[in-house]
Formats: C-alpha cells, sequence, structure tokens
C-alpha cells in the first residue's frame, strides 16, 4: 500500500542550502522519521535538482505519486496537472520585482497562480505570504494556510533549563558577557 502523502525531494537534492532547501531537507528527514506509515519521500537524481528537474516534477513525479492521497511539495513548484498538491508557497517574489532571471520569473509567473488556485491546500510560513497568495496568486483563502518555520534539532528542547527557553525580555538576544 502506497503512503497517504508523497514529499517531493527535489529541492532537497540541490547542494547548496538557501531557505527554501532548508525546508525541503528538514521535511524530507523529519516527517517519514515521524510516521513512516504516512509519509514517502519521492526524490529524482541529483542531475534533476535544479532547471531540469522541473521536467521531472511536471511529468515523472505525478506518475511516481499514484497511489498518494496528497503531494507535498516544500518548495514553492508542485506539478501542475496534480488535484492532490498540498504546495509550500515561501513567498511572491517573482511579483514583486526583477530580481530572478527573466525565464526563472517568468516560469514562477506563469506556474504559481496556477498552483495556488488548484493546491488542496497552499501553505505559507506567515501570515503576509498568505495574504499574498490570495491577493497576489488568486488562492482561495479558505484553502490557504500558514505553518510558521522554525524547526530545529539544535534549539532548546521542553526539558531545557528554564534559563535557556525563556525569551530575553525585550526580544532581543541575551547580551554576551566580556571573556
Amino acid at each position: 500500500m502506497r503512503s497517504p502523502v508523497a514529499i517531493n525531494a527535489r529541492a532537497a537534492m540541490r547542494c547548496e542550502i538557501g531557505g527554501v532547501e532548508r525546508v525541503a531537507r528538514e521535511l524530507v528527514a523529519r516527517l517519514p522519521a515521524l510516521r513512516p506509515d504516512r509519509y514517502r519521500v519521492i526524490a529524482p537524481r541529483p542531475a534533476l535538482a535544479h532547471r531540469r528537474g522541473q521536467a521531472w516534477e511536471q511529468l515523472a513525479l505525478p506518475a511516481l505519486a499514484l497511489g498518494s492521497e496528497l503531494v507535498l511539495s516544500p518548495a514553492n513548484l508542485a506539478p501542475a496537472v496534480s488535484a492532490r498538491n498540498v504546495v509550500m508557497i515561501q513567498d511572491v517574489a517573482p511579483f514583486l520585482g526583477d530580481w530572478y532571471g527573466s525565464l526563472y520569473s517568468r516560469w514562477h509567473r506563469f506556474l504559481l497562480p496556477r498552483l495556488a488556485r488548484r493546491a488542496r491546500l497552499a501553505i505559507a510560513p506567515s501570515e503576509v505570504v498568505r495574504a499574498q497568495l490570495v491577493d497576489v496568486l488568486g488562492a482561495e483563502e479558505s484553502r490557504t494556510g500558514v505553518v510558521p518555520l522554525g524547526v530545529d534539532g539544535r534549539r532548546p528542547r521542553p526539558n531545557a533549563p528554564a534559563r535557556a527557553r525563556r525569551p530575553a525580555a525585550d526580544n532581543r538576544p541575551p547580551a554576551r558577557r566580556p571573556a
């Protein structure tokens, strides 16, 4: 039997680490470890992690995910033909300026609105981005949600000493003491 949720690991296969890759790697590692019966990872060969991987994501991934109830794509893009997408859209930067190459921007400007409108759920890292999914991409508000980023195994755990868990009163990091 197939797992109910297939995780699109294309971004997790990239050598460099940016924010999107970090999110993808964390989800690919943590979700199946927590619930191996619920999640399975689908990854292309590393050579398909970047531009050539667009075809893998659009053509091969939907076929590889057959039998899964959902396809979780943590790195902005997902298979456009799938009605099973849960897509994490980290930002709408290609719509707000010309910071990226024209081919990248055109592809994202073409695909992101379609994904946001068709996804079962479009997830944003903040309320600001969630509102942009609705206002800029045309996502249906009832099919958007917020999952804040920030899971890190190096952060203090609940059983850490109280002083390590307590934020500074003014939300600044504690001052460093001279050596």
